[in-house]
């Protein structure tokens, strides 16, 4: 009942006792009367609105409670520590009736994971010196089986002195099971690098150029702690062979061109010995298209280098070796179009054509035989691969035009299934023997010719022992 209708109630009273001519004191005592049972009613009505009040939050709050994703307890902060609350959610999250962790005070350590047990009961301190504390482990369900819970208390406190716990326990088993995926990616990761035969860098792409990432294998290949890099912005350039540096340097402007580039020069290990290494870079450009970081690696190529050197110090050796040597080497292909593949550079000095003459020209051999030997020597050119070996002499044109004479002594290489591969030869000059052979030839002639037209017989014969004739004319 509303003020209003008590007034009018008390109003109504009073008009029928005054027109009853009920005197004052019966008066006073009906409005007191009236106005007590208009207030007791009135704080009834109070009292069933808080409490309508306290049941709907109530009933909210068991809602919110049940719909957390985290379980809600409490216990005793002091004596025997006993359970004091837990939310019923702790139902749908972990398998347990709220009745099974307030009837049984070891309900906790009994349920958390054996192997986290002392760790975590070895940090609660912490709890009563800060007033809050969280920890993560393993807690068991009612299947029995583990999950990962963050469990974050807060320490109540009457009158100064610990009274109570409030604690959450939250499932995050999917949160852990990503960070122990990205632990065993990272670990991964850090057993290539440091197994890895380069070794992996990065700085930044302007500014400082401070180094921001060196791979632990730098220790393994090159003998310097990662700190030594990271913490000195000059580690590279002091390293770097002072021989190579001004081009290595010259060229790093094509890096920030093309985004990529790669240098090979020597680096200084920590024992002092230089090696050659492969520099392979690559710049990282922010969204902007600015650089940002340079990342690379330095992989050792001093055996390539050795190698490659060996191999040029070898190819000089032989250019030198052919170039003084009194034959020409040549090779052509032994079948299809027959092209030249290789000519020596003594070439040059001994016939006066450049290597390009015979290289590039299919026709160089032919048109240089002198026409009265090519027919013969072609004709005889099918013992080569009979027998894999063949010589023939014959004239050669040089490039002044004088032709000399040459031994041609050929052998035919032939693949692992036998065919025919290629041909290599050389050309030596004979001229000189040649004209040797051709004079002793004369002079034989004209010896039989005297000795044929002479008025006498000419005879030889031994001055001892049997006398045995030895020649007659």
């Amino acid at each position: 009942m509303t003020s209003r209708k008590y007034a009018e109630k008390v109003a109504a009273a009073l008009g029928k006792m005054l027109q009853a001519g009920t005197d004052s004191g019966k008066v006073a005592d009906i409005v007191e009367s009236v106005l007590a049972d208009a207030t007791s009613e009135h704080d009834e009505n109070e009292r069933r609105h808080v409490a309508d009040i306290e049941a709907a939050a109530a009933t909210r709050l068991a809602r919110l409670l049940d719909a957390s994703p985290a379980v809600i307890y409490s216990f005793e902060a002091k004596g025997d520590f006993a359970p004091t609350f837990v939310s019923e959610n702790i139902a749908r999250l972990f398998g347990y009736a709220a009745s099974e962790y307030l009837d049984n005070p070891n309900f906790w350590r009994e349920r958390v994971h054996p192997q986290d047990l002392p760790r975590v009961e070895a940090e609660m301190g912490e709890l009563f010196k800060a007033g809050k504390h969280v920890v993560e482990y393993r807690f068991r369900k009612k299947d029995d089986s583990y999950c990962w819970v963050n469990d974050e208390q807060h320490l109540m406190l009457d009158s100064g002195a610990p009274s109570e716990v409030v604690g959450s326990w939250s499932d995050i088993s999917a949160r852990r099971l990503a960070e122990e995926a990205g632990d065993r990616a990272r670990e991964r990761l850090a057993l290539l690098l440091d197994t890895a035969p380069s070794v992996i860098y990065s700085f930044k792409a302007s500014g400082d150029y401070a180094p921001t990432f060196v791979s632990e294998n730098i220790k393994r290949l090159l003998g310097y702690c990662p700190d030594e890099y990271l913490k000195d912005a000059e580690f590279w350039r002091a390293r770097v062979h002072p021989d190579d540096m001004a081009s290595v340097e010259a060229e790093q402007a094509l890096l920030f061109e093309r985004d990529r580039h790669t240098a090979e020069y020597r680096f200084r290990k920590k024992d002092g010995a230089y090696r050659w290494v492969s520099d392979e870079q690559h710049l990282i450009r922010d969204e902007n298209g600015e650089p940002f970081e340079i990342v690379g690696s330095w992989s050792d190529v001093t055996e390539r280098k050795n190698a490659e050197a060996a191999e040029g110090a070898a190819r000089a050796r032989l250019s030198s070796l052919l170039e003084s040597a009194p034959s020409v080497i040549y090779s052509f292909k032994a079948k299809d179009d027959y092209a030249p593949t290789f000519v020596s550079e003594n070439i040059k000095r001994l016939l006066g054509y450049c290597p390009e003459k015979y290289l590039e020209h299919a026709d160089f051999w032919r048109s240089n035989v002198h026409p009265e030997d090519l027919a013969s020597v072609e004709a005889e050119q099918s013992k080569l691969f009979e027998k894999g070996r063949h010589t023939a002499e014959y004239r050669f044109r040089k490039r002044n035009g004088n032709y000399i004479w040459v031994s041609d002594d050929q052998y035919l290489l032939r693949g692992d299934d036998g065919e025919s591969v290629e041909i290599v030869g050389s050309w030596s000059n004979i001229t000189t023997r040649k004209q040797a052979e051709q004079a002793e030839n004369a002079a034989r002639a004209r010896f039989d010719l005297l000795l044929h037209g002479a008025p006498a017989v000419v005879y030889s014969f031994e001055a001892g022992g049997s006398y045995t004739p030895t020649f007659v004319s």
